[in-house]
């Protein structure tokens, strides 16, 4: 993925504006060819107040970056300090991304040192497009922010381009999204770079995240691509997998978090060195006393969950629900695995998954397993999992920071009729319990 910085101006203008009169043009308009400024007409309601088809890319172009935040521990040598790069989506300056550009994906190899790419299968390198959104390697659009900031914790195994495709999404409908790679769990690291020796308990990929967060901060009153960009009020976190854990954690430490989303999350709780080997009804015993000693985030949270996932299993999540205070939501998505929430779910399903690897390289069968969990015949087909999880996370979004007057987007019934296939079920506790006195 290519990155170029550029010096230009930022000044405010509110965000709904934009958004807005994206969503009211889109209704009024139905029977012309008028389209938003990313070449799509989103999906929408009579109005804001009305449920909006958010799964539809949102007004807005996408920029991307990469920055490299403060230096950490090297997994392979405490030690030596390793930079950590971390990648940025954000609402692009159209006038900018037209003379630029257009990115068009990157190859999942990107996850691998050099060194290893020749000796991977090559079904290793797969192709990951970004086309549905228009991603370009340009400035913010600095006359419309800031724009809200989400900042992503990928999981175990993962890294920190792998839901790249969610993550434009995000900011098409503007949003500054970023992400991190926590060296530690991250693929390559894990393989080739030492990452699974790393203390565990030492709170890095927290680190990561808040020295994330500080290098925002600094790009936002910069002369560089992201100045004015954001908007630290409001702020949320998202995770996939171990990374639901880190956001929840995070929380816990900074109180400038507004909104949680777990994709498939860890439970953010600690529960001891010998929580691996848990399994059954000692492991949901094991998180219910965690869940007795600790408190929980006190910001609207939304879980997502795989009805069929293998690796957090539902139950998991409906706990890590019943431990949360409201206003909350639990979204289950129908037939869906652990790993429905990244890019590599449908190449890895094209290819008729990854088990087949494991004999040839069997100390990866625990990490093959776990990527394709989710990602094979019979389960639900990514493009529709994807379409799912995105309006999920514009709409909850939306709706926190109050850019959507109601929660209609996130009904039962409107999931229902807009995603038949995709949707499973939904809990929710929208209003927060009254303070005593």
């Amino acid at each position: 993925m290519t990155t170029t910085f550029a010096r230009h101006r930022s000044s405010r203008w509110a965000l709904p504006v934009l958004v807005g009169a994206a969503l009211v043009s889109a209704a009024c308009a139905a029977d012309t060819d008028a389209t938003s400024s990313s070449g799509t007409t989103p999906t929408t309601g009579a109005g804001a107040a009305a449920p909006v088809d958010y799964a539809t890319p949102g007004p807005y172009r996408v920029g991307t970056t990469e920055l490299e935040i403060s230096a950490e521990p090297c997994p392979t040598d405490p030690a030596t300090s390793c930079p950590r790069k971390a990648v940025v989506f954000y609402p692009a300056d159209p006038t900018a991304a037209a003379d630029t550009t257009r990115i068009e994906g990157y190859r999942t190899s990107v996850a691998f040192p050099e060194s290893a790419r020749a000796v991977l299968p090559a079904e290793f390198d797969q192709e990951i497009d970004l086309t549905g959104v228009e991603v370009y390697d340009a400035p913010v659009a600095s006359d419309e922010g800031p724009f809200p900031v989400v900042l992503h914790s990928h999981g175990f195994s993962g890294y920190y381009l792998f839901e790249s495709r969610s993550m434009a999404h995000l900011a098409s409908w503007g949003f500054v999204v970023a992400a991190p790679d926590h060296k530690e769990r991250s693929l390559g690291g894990l393989l080739f770079g030492g990452g699974a020796g790393a203390d565990a308990t030492a709170d890095q990929d927290v680190r990561d995240m808040q020295n994330l967060l500080t290098a925002l901060r600094d790009e936002n009153v910069s002369d560089g691509m992201l100045k004015g960009a954001s908007d630290f009020e409001e702020l949320a976190v998202t995770g996939h997998s171990a990374g639901g854990s880190t956001a929840g954690r995070l929380i816990a430490v900074d109180n400038t978090v507004d909104a949680f989303i777990g994709k498939a999350p860890v439970p953010p709780v600690a529960l001891g060195p010998d929580a691996s080997r848990l399994t059954g009804p000692e492991r949901i015993a094991a998180l219910e006393e965690a869940f007795q000693t600790t408190d929980p985030p006190g910001v609207p949270v939304m879980l997502i969950a795989g009805e069929r996932d293998a690796t957090i299993a539902l139950d998991t999540i409906e706990q890590t629900y019943d431990w949360l205070d409201a206003p909350k939501r639990l979204v289950v998505v129908a037939n869906a695995g652990h790993n429905a929430f990244t890019d590599l779910c449908g190449p890895i399903r094209a290819q008729g998954g990854l088990s087949k690897f494991a004999e040839q390289v069997p100390a990866l069968a625990p990490v093959l397993q776990l990527g394709e969990d989710g990602c094979v015949d019979g389960f639900l087909p990514p493009e529709q999992g994807d379409a799912l999880i995105n309006h999920l996370l514009v709409a909850q979004l939306r709706w926190v920071f109050k850019l959507d007057p109601t929660d209609a987007s996130l009904s039962p019934d409107y999931l229902a009729a807009q995603f038949p296939e995709a949707f499973g079920s939904e809990q929710a506790d929208p209003t927060p319990a009254t303070p005593a006195g």
